[in-house]
């Protein structure tokens, strides 16, 4: 005679299976395979969010932000899309790629004409004026105040 009863090997039963259950989810959530997906995702996401945040927080317009971030790479990817040779305040100028510091990004290398290039006028020089012999002094100016949460301080 069997020392259990209908109602043990029922609750028995219901217990192996829930823990057939629970390993088989525990396989499947420690495949290797998943893991390495979801790890491998985690560049993917963080550069989408940072591409899209630029775009959306970008003075150009969403196509030119991208053009702008493209050109990054390069004056041959610059030149590609259209935007080199850049002027400095439009997509595509980049200050690593403006060797001389005059305000235009790749130029000299490849072609020099493109729909972004501005012509600088030529500097003016600027006179200068020769300082009096008795300059009046200058008006104490208040003392700098620094807000620090809507809080007035008084600069150490």
């Amino acid at each position: 005679m069997d020392a259990t009863t209908p109602r043990q090997q029922r609750r028995a039963r219901r217990a192996e299976r829930r823990i057939a259950q629970a390993e088989a989810l525990r396989r499947k959530a420690f495949s290797p395979l998943r893991i390495a997906g979801l790890i491998a995702g985690v560049p993917l996401v963080a550069t989408a969010l940072t591409v899209s945040i630029f775009i959306r927080t970008s003075e150009f317009s969403n196509v030119d932000a991208v053009r702008h971030l493209y050109a990054l790479a390069g004056c041959d990817h610059a030149r590609k899309v259209g935007l080199a040779p850049a002027a400095k305040g439009f997509p595509g100028y980049h200050p690593r790629y403006d060797v001389d510091g005059n305000g235009i990004a790749c130029e000299g290398v490849g072609l020099m004409t493109g729909p972004r290039l501005v012509n600088l006028p030529a500097a003016a020089p600027v006179p200068v004026a020769e300082a009096a012999p008795e300059a009046a002094p200058l008006p104490e100016a208040e003392t700098p105040r620094r807000m620090d949460g809507g809080a007035k301080f008084l600069r150490p």
